[in-house]
């Protein structure tokens, strides 16, 4: 648990969470506050709410937006501050 939970230093690089409402595997609840302790040491979270979809698939239901974070990074696009859940 403590390995994956945040630790007292921002990561050092934007994070990307995607996580579907109905997920089983990991609750949504704790998504959202290992999301939060990130925003709150000062990193850039992407926090996105994936209506309806479940552990497995959401991957692939988010995989055009987060290739496109991934792109904007490589292109030297600044990082948004994005330390809100769901949008």
């Amino acid at each position: 648990m403590k390995a994956n939970s945040p630790g007292a230093a921002p990561e050092g690089a934007p994070v990307f969470i995607a996580q579907g409402t109905v997920d089983e595997v990991v609750r949504p609840q704790i998504t959202a506050l290992y999301a939060g302790g990130l925003c709150a040491q000062g990193t850039a979270v992407r926090h996105l709410s994936v209506p309806d979809e479940a552990h497995m698939r959401v991957a692939f239901t988010s995989e055009t937006k987060s290739v496109a974070r991934i792109a904007d990074r490589v292109a030297g696009k600044p990082v948004p501050d994005e330390c809100v859940k769901g949008k």
